[in-house]
């Protein structure tokens, strides 16, 4: 079966879950003078990685947060955010590769004075969604596990891929990720959705990831091509096939492989890239972690 152009569903269909962050997955124009500075942070939990660059003349402090934690401003101000779900498992019998976590990029976003919680989504086990990531209003949402044993794949910021010819396919969120590509005859799975593409069909790559430049002048991610990519889908498995799902850039697994016997692989921790299918014989595996991006003046 075909895949359409696009398969998502609107942020308004999920407004429980998803914030004001505008998704944004290019690099929008930029005006950094209103940007809170640093110097206003008191405290952080969570050890979050602080990186200072000096950037096009302009010097900027990030704090990467890999792990639930906090950041607690005594001034509040705008700040440049970046957010990754976590991704979701593969399905483990002819299964689909799981659905990469959501992506939200939001410039210019108010943090207020006070401690922010920063929750960073879990990468979802074999055949489950991965968690959500959020700070303050905005949530990226977790990745949608692939489907198994013939079943359909789940919906989640990036959707899974199908299992077989008869799994149906779900939905991304829009803005955040894309639905994953449709299983195929002989129990091969669809690849997983990322957050730049859908995923392929039978046996099917996972869906490219994206960049931005918080991704890049940060370091966060994949490095390809001299961007660093996040949320890539994970691949479809090759039961019976001369080929295996590989996963998609910004950290998506592949999917296993009986031919050339090969398990198939996690998503790559604090991408939010989803873990790859598995086959009759060898199972599905975990999706990887999100994570969390703040970009201020220093």
């Amino acid at each position: 079966m075909a895949n359409p152009l696009h398969r998502s569903v609107s942020s308004s269909q999920v407004s429980g879950w998803f914030g004001q962050g505008d998704g944004n997955l290019s690099n929008p124009s930029r005006n950094f003078s209103g940007l809170l500075n640093a110097s206003f942070v008191s405290a952080t939990t969570g050890s979050p990685t602080i990186i200072d660059s000096l950037i096009s003349g302009v010097s900027y402090r990030f704090y990467r947060f890999t792990g639930t934690g906090s950041i607690t401003l005594s001034k509040g101000g705008l700040v440049d955010v970046l957010l990754v779900g976590g991704g979701a498992g593969g399905g483990n019998v002819y299964g689909g590769g799981g659905g990469a976590g959501g992506h939200a990029y939001k410039t210019n976003h108010y943090l207020p004075s006070g401690a922010t919680t920063v929750t960073i989504g879990a990468g979802g086990s074999v055949n489950a969604r991965g968690g959500e990531t959020i700070i303050a209003s905005l949530t990226a949402v977790g990745g949608g596990q692939g489907g198994t044993g013939g079943g359909a794949s789940f919906f989640g910021g990036s959707s899974g891929g199908g299992s077989d010819a008869t799994g149906a396919v779900g939905f991304g969120v829009s803005g955040q990720g894309f639905g994953g590509g449709y299983g195929a005859g002989y129990g091969r799975g669809g690849g997983g959705g990322g957050a730049g593409a859908i995923g392929g069909d039978g046996s099917g790559n996972g869906g490219i990831g994206v960049f931005t430049a918080l991704s890049n002048d940060s370091a966060t991610g994949q490095l390809s091509s001299g961007n660093y990519y996040l949320a890539g889908g994970g691949g479809g498995n090759g039961n019976d096939s001369l080929a295996t799902g590989q996963g998609g850039t910004g950290g998506g697994g592949r999917g296993a492989y009986d031919w050339v016997p090969a398990p198939s692989t996690a998503g790559t921790a604090n991408t939010g890239g989803g873990g790859g299918g598995g086959t009759d014989v060898r199972g599905g595996s975990a999706g990887g972690s999100g994570v969390v991006v703040i970009r201020m003046l220093l």
